[in-house]
């Protein structure tokens, strides 16, 4: 439980750590019409911005409070560990980080306030960008991964890692 609790509080310190970095680069394009042109905005947005960023807060800290009990709990042989802090509830923790990270990665109306809140970095005002995202047919939305989300999903994998170890050493031997 000691090497479990230590593996999941840096997991989810530094996964913490990782919403605050920036998550992606995301191109819009709207296509060309043969009355306009096409247009082109670019932008660069952090984990804590959107919604994604704020599940993934949650998760880190719940993963690293799992981490800093299972490491007091390794020390006390005697004592039973309650139910709430079972590594199988970890491990359900995890798996909604890796998805978090996932649907970041993939979907990108995840990132749609974000992307309205840093229109004017891109050179539009909330307004027009807003109405770019709007439109019909639905603009065409690249997603670049930054590091700040693959450092969140890598922490979740070693999460998920440290969850399993817990929970061996959590089992019954008979």
């Amino acid at each position: 439980m000691l090497w479990a609790g230590m593996a999941a509080a840096a997991a989810g310190i530094l996964a913490f750590l990782a919403v605050k970095e920036p998550w992606a680069h995301l191109t819009i394009t709207q296509p060309a019409t043969e009355f306009e042109d096409a247009l082109v905005v670019q932008v660069t947005v952090r984990g804590a911005a959107a919604f994604v960023g704020t599940a993934g807060t949650v998760l880190a800290v719940l993963l690293a409070a799992f981490g800093i009990a299972w490491f007091f709990y390794g020390f006390q042989r005697g004592w039973s560990m309650p139910g709430i802090l079972s590594p199988a509830l970890a491990i359900l923790v995890t798996i909604g980080g890796l998805a978090v990270a996932l649907l970041s990665s993939e979907v990108w109306f995840v990132w749609q306030d974000a992307m309205i809140a840093r229109a004017e970095a891109a050179g539009l005002t909330t307004r027009e960008m807003t109405q770019l995202l709007d439109q019909q047919p639905i603009p065409i939305v690249v997603i670049e991964r930054l590091p700040g989300m693959l450092s969140f999903g890598g922490m979740m994998v070693l999460g998920l890692f440290a969850s399993c170890l817990a929970w061996w050493a959590y089992r019954r031997r008979s």
